[in-house]
């Protein structure tokens, strides 16, 4: 009992490519473009297992159905693996895209945010009658600054020597650029002991 070579849906014989497949090259092809078009509009087949018609990284509908992405991300993905943003420019250190980019995608995340107007007059009242609250704000703020411009390099973690999730910790915030490298797990046992 070996493979059928007539196709599933109209009958016809199957070209030697289209073998393996359930469908000749005509029912397969009829198939994706109703697919895509279908998902165009945001109607799926129910689907026990293949793949979805939506890119694994922008959920826009793909262009090829059998592939992960849409050629857009896969130019994209192309880009950063070859250490360039997607835009052609070359990447800031320590990110993925140059700095237009991650500017405008910045200011787009932002647009997203749900700070009301409310949490925002809280926090700029804490900033302006709290002089601790303000020191340890611009501190963090340099510190993050001179990480992403390169002044400042990530360093394994000085309690464990761990390098996942190391973090800055300030032991004077009067000095923004003088930190130590803890992973999360001593930075809380760090701050846990300093309060009891």
């Amino acid at each position: 009992m070996g493979r059928k070579t007539a196709c599933s849906k109209c009958g016809k014989q199957k070209e030697s490519s289209y073998l393996n497949a359930g469908y000749c090259k005509e029912c397969s092809n009829a198939k994706n473009k109703e697919s895509r078009e279908n998902a165009k509009l945001g109607i799926f087949s129910e689907r026990k297992r293949g793949r979805t018609p939506l890119c694994a990284r922008c959920k826009e509908v793909k262009e090829y159905l059998k592939g992960t992405y849409c050629n857009k991300c896969k130019s994209a993905i192309r880009y950063l693996r070859a250490g360039k943003c997607p835009c052609g420019a070359d990447r800031l250190p320590n990110s993925d895209y140059c700095r237009e980019c991650k500017n405008r995608n910045g200011r787009e995340w932002q647009k997203t945010q749900q700070w009301t107007e409310e949490d925002r007059l809280k926090f700029q009242q804490r900033y302006r009658s709290d002089e601790i609250f303000r020191t340890k704000s611009k501190a963090r703020r340099n510190a993050n600054y001179a990480k992403q411009t390169g002044k400042l390099e990530r360093k394994p973690c000085e309690g464990c020597g761990s390098s996942v999730g190391v973090e800055m910790h300030h032991k004077d915030y009067t000095r923004a650029l003088d930190v130590v490298w803890l992973c999360n797990e001593c930075h809380d046992r760090l701050h846990y002991e300093s309060k009891t």
